[in-house]
């Protein structure tokens, strides 16, 4: 094949590969380097990326759950220092862990999980958002939410455990749903409108 044939000849599968390492794409041998993925690899590409050794997002029917093969946590890079739960992650939280997981906790919860911070202390000698993806999988012992509280539905298992595989990254500081993030909010729309609810 001459030089012209080689650069007008259609690339062989141009799927995207995911870079365990860094959770980017790298094309593969027959793709050129400024491919644009299409719409249909879209959503592949990007929850591939997001999951650190290429583990398939877990979730739906707990009795797949021992099919999944489980994300290794340790190989996440050092999440940054500040961010806000992304808002899904943030309403399985407020609806499913901060009744007890609160400031300060009741119910003998070890520690808050109001702020995407609180996540990233130490439990257990490792960070908290490391325990408790352990914690919430099916058969897991101990188990949250506890027996005497209502178990994860299939998709708050779902929202927690993709976000908690893929190294709990956070999205920008004040952009999410941590408590402080939500009373700012708060607080800002009542200055916003007098300070007042009474119509006075």
């Amino acid at each position: 094949m001459d030089g012209a044939a080689v650069a007008n000849a259609e690339p062989a599968n141009t799927q995207p590969v995911a870079n365990q390492q860094m959770g980017t794409e790298q094309p593969t041998n027959s793709e050129p380097a400024n491919a644009e993925p299409t719409n249909a690899d879209a959503g592949t590409a990007a929850e591939s990326s997001s999951l650190p050794d290429s583990v398939a997002p877990v979730g739906g029917d707990p009795a797949e759950a021992s099919t999944q093969v489980a994300p290794d946590l340790a190989a996440c890079p050092a999440p940054p220092p500040v961010g806000d739960f992304p808002l899904d992650v943030a309403a399985v939280l407020m609806a499913s862990c901060q009744h007890c997981h609160r400031d300060p906790p009741v119910n003998h919860a070890p520690f808050p999980l109001l702020n995407y911070e609180d996540v990233l202390t130490s439990f257990s000698g490792i960070p908290k958002w490391q325990d408790m993806y352990h914690v919430i999988q099916p058969g897991s012992v101990p188990h949250m939410p506890p027996s005497t509280a209502p178990p994860l539905t299939a998709n708050q298992l779902q929202t927690l455990s993709n976000w908690l595989g893929a190294c709990a990254v956070p999205v920008p500081e004040g952009t999410g749903g941590d408590a402080d993030t939500l009373r700012d909010a708060a607080s800002t729309g009542e200055s916003d409108s007098g300070g007042t609810t009474d119509g006075g």
